[in-house]
């Protein structure tokens, strides 16, 4: 029963009717409680809660803005710090220092990012507190001068300029972000300013071809012009001669060696130029090549030497070389790239120099050439008329029937002296006629060497251009026995040289001695003819052999002759494969060398 009860009290109808009933009591006895306002009551209270709401709204816009910026400021803080990170220009701010008179002294290093630490090789946790003086001693003042005036006036500056602390050029832009401050932002140019520097060398030495007189000012040209580029105190350029196989040094610039040419062998331009590659190589590397076999030392060793091959159409001209003593590490892989392309113009310019010497070489030789030939022309009728003269005359003087024996004895010898002066003339003139034109032919067979040299020991003395000089003795020199001396050559060609050699010297000494001879050499006969005459001055040596040329070329000169007699000497020493040189000082005497090829008899001693 009671349960039922529970029921119908808890039913929804009843529950709800009730809880109706009691929120109406409570509303009329609030609303009895809540005092009546007047309109002004009503007004004032209004406008008071109309100010709170305006406050509030107001205090929430502001929070609203603050929080904003607030957001704002951290995203722009963000955006520099990622900025100043990962830009690649190098950024750092300073702080400058002033002396007790407001000038600029030094700076200190405030901050530096990434790309500093990177383009200067100085690390900012290193720097940041110092100085620019404490980091970097050796910095110039230009540098302290420029950005003080930046962080003083607050002119912004651009410019570029070289470090001679860092090595590298650098394009900065300076700024001051407040007063007694400034900061760089910067890019390493170095490489564009090298690759203006090389166009600028290479330009340079494009143009040094035509102000250069020969090759010698050229390749100093050249230098004065890398110097800008790489340390060229120990500086050379080498051209080969392939027919010689041997380099001759125009110019030369080194510390300790000075050479003007050098036979190629196993020289390490040699292996540049056997090889068409460039080789640097510090001492150890160069040794490595020698312990096997592939180069051999010329002059002072280095610390590392460079050497580049000059190339024209592929073929080697010529080795351009540079070296150092002292710092083995001298040159760089970038150097070798940079004078790799340089030395394309080098090249160039060295190749354009030699035809330009060699056509002006040709000239000469040409315009000399049209002058010998008038000299020689006007020799030559001299030569030919002076004997003519002495033979006609003195044939005609003949006639004369009132003659003595004795005239006439005299008359004749002067005939025969003069036809036999006319008769060397002719026969030098068809001498160098056919060696000239290669119709000379070697006649080579087994002869005593020292018979040939008594026989001409005998005719020289009887020769009229010595016999009446009773100061003058004429001295053979023999090395070798009779049995020990049969050689293989040609005769006939030994005895006219040194009927030349002989000739010439007695033409020009007058009292001392004329001594001849022989000595072995190790491959060759070596022949002498020493004098105590005139000597020959150094500037004539070069040129003695040369056709038509004497060391006195004037028609008025006291010695005669048409100049063909060392000439013709050469030419047939030439033709039996040996050489023939000069050694002379003026008014001391003078020796003329030749050598043949040691050929002696199977039946003599060697």
């Amino acid at each position: 029963m009671l349960d039922g009860l529970n029921e119908i009290y808890s039913g929804s109808t009843f529950q709800q009717d009730t809880n109706e009933k009691m929120s109406e009591i409570a509303y009329v006895h609030a609303r009895d409680q809540v005092p009546v306002l007047s309109q002004e009551q009503s007004d004032k209270y209004l406008s008071v809660i109309n100010n709170l709401i305006e406050m509030l709204a107001s205090a929430s816009v502001n929070g609203l803005k603050e929080k904003a910026n607030s957001i704002q400021v951290q995203e722009n803080e963000t955006n520099y710090r990622l900025m100043f990170e990962n830009v690649a220009q190098g950024f750092a701010s300073h702080k400058i220092i002033l002396d007790e008179n407001s000038l600029p002294v030094d700076y200190v290093y405030l901050s530096a990012n990434p790309s500093f630490e990177k383009l200067t090789g100085m690390k900012a946790s290193y720097i940041i507190g110092k100085t620019v003086k404490e980091v970097l001693p050796q910095t110039e003042k230009y540098w302290i001068d420029l950005y003080g005036n930046v962080a003083l006036t607050g002119e912004a500056v651009q410019f570029e300029n070289y470090s001679v602390e860092l090595g590298k050029y650098f394009e900065v832009w300076a700024f001051s972000p407040r007063i007694g401050e400034f900061a760089t932002v910067f890019t390493d140019i170095t490489k564009r300013k090298r690759d203006e520097q090389i166009q600028k060398v290479m330009y340079s030495i494009s143009r040094c071809t035509s102000k250069s007189n020969d090759l010698g000012e050229l390749i100093l040209m050249i230098q004065n012009q890398l110097e800008s580029l790489i340390d060229v105190t120990n500086f050379y350029i080498a051209l080969y001669d392939e027919i010689s196989d041997s380099f001759t040094i125009p110019y030369y610039s080194d510390e300790k060696d000075d050479i003007t040419s050098f036979p190629a062998g196993k020289s390490l331009s040699a292996y540049v130029i056997k090889t068409k590659m460039t080789l640097l190589g510090k001492r150890a590397d160069v040794d490595a090549l020698k312990q096997a076999g592939l180069v051999k030392s010329v002059g002072e060793p280095s610390a590392v030497w460079l050497g580049l091959p000059l190339l024209t159409k592929d073929k080697p001209i010529g080795v351009f070389a540079l070296q150092s003593y002292e710092d083995e590490n001298a040159f760089t892989p970038e150097d070798v790239n940079m004078l790799e392309f340089v030395s394309q113009q080098i090249s160039s310019s060295i190749q354009q120099k030699k035809a330009e010497q060699e056509i002006k070489s040709a000239l000469e030789k040409a315009e000399e050439g049209d002058r010998l030939k008038t000299s020689f022309l006007a020799n030559m009728s001299h030569e030919l008329r002076t004997p003519m003269n002495g033979i006609m005359g003195f044939a005609e003087l003949l006639n004369d029937d009132n003659l003595s024996n004795e005239d006439r004895h005299e008359f004749i010898n002067v005939i025969n002296d003069s036809s036999q002066s006319l008769l060397d003339v002719i026969t030098n003139i068809v001498d160098i006629s056919k060696i000239d034109s290669r119709q000379i032919r070697l006649s080579t067979s087994p002869f005593c060497l020292n018979s040939l040299l008594d026989e001409l020991l005998i005719w020289f003395k009887g020769e009229k251009v010595v016999k009446d000089k009773l100061e003058l003795t004429i001295e053979l020199i023999r090395e070798l026995t009779d049995d020990q001396c049969i050689v293989v050559s040609d005769q006939l060609k030994i005895r006219h040289i040194f009927r030349l050699l002989l000739n010439n010297s007695g033409k020009f000494t007058k009292s001392g001695f004329i001594r001849f001879g022989y000595s072995i050499q190790d491959k060759h006969i070596r022949f002498f003819v020493q004098d105590t005459g005139k000597g020959i001055s150094p500037e004539k040596q070069c040129f003695i052999f040369e056709k038509f040329r004497q060391e006195d070329e004037t028609l008025s000169r006291k010695y005669g002759g048409i100049g063909l007699g060392l000439t013709i000497a050469k030419g047939l020493v030439e033709l039996i494969g040996g050489k023939i040189w000069v050694d002379s000082e003026p008014e001391k005497g003078t020796t003329f060398f030749f050598e043949i090829p040691k050929e002696l008899n199977r039946q003599s001693v060697f």
